[in-house]
C-alpha cells in the first residue's frame, strides 16, 4: 500500500491504518464517543505506531467532531505533524506530556486560528485500542 493511503480495518479495531513512513511509522484511527458534562460527542483518535524507535513515546491526537465526519478531512495534516515528530526524535529532539506545538500561521487542521496545541498524559477512551500512549494531543474540533 501506498504512503499515506487508508487500509480498512475490522469493525472491532481500528476503523482503518495508514503506513506513514513505510516500515517506520503507522497511525491507526478510531472513531468512538466520549463523554463530557454529560454530553455524548464524537471523536476520532488517530495513534502513533512507531515512535518508540525513535525513543519518543506514541502518541494519540483526539480531534472532536461530528460522526458523519471523514478520517480522510484533516489526514494531510495530522500525518504531517506525526512526520515531524518523528524527524524531530531521530535528531534526538523528543516530546512529553506539559511540552507544546506551535503551528505558527498556518494552523492546524484546517484553522489558522490553531497556533499549536499541548500535549498531556494520555487516558484510555472506550473503543480506542491503547497501548498507553504518554503524550496525548487534544484538540476539540466542535464550536
Amino acid at each position: 500500500m501506498a504512503p499515506g493511503h487508508l487500509a480498512q480495518s475490522s469493525p472491532s479495531a481500528s476503523v482503518a491504518s495508514v503506513e506513514v513512513i513505510p516500515g517506520k511509522l503507522k497511525v491507526k484511527i478510531f472513531l468512538h464517543d466520549i463523554t463530557s458534562q454529560g454530553e455524548s460527542i464524537s471523536c476520532w483518535s488517530y495513534l502513533t505506531d512507531g515512535l518508540k524507535t525513535q525513543r519518543q513515546k506514541e502518541m494519540i491526537l483526539t480531534l472532536c467532531g461530528e460522526k458523519d465526519q471523514k478520517p480522510e478531512k484533516y489526514l494531510q495534516d495530522i500525518l504531517g505533524l506525526f512526520v515531524k515528530i518523528y524527524s524531530a526524535a531521530e535528531q534526538g529532539r523528543v516530546l512529553d506530556a506539559g511540552d507544546a506545538i506551535l503551528f505558527g500561521d498556518t494552523g492546524f487542521v484546517g484553522r489558522k486560528d490553531v497556533r499549536g496545541i499541548g500535549l498531556v498524559e494520555a487516558e484510555d477512551f472506550p473503543g480506542v485500542e491503547n497501548r498507553r500512549p504518554t503524550a496525548r494531543c487534544n484538540y476539540p474540533e466542535r464550536r
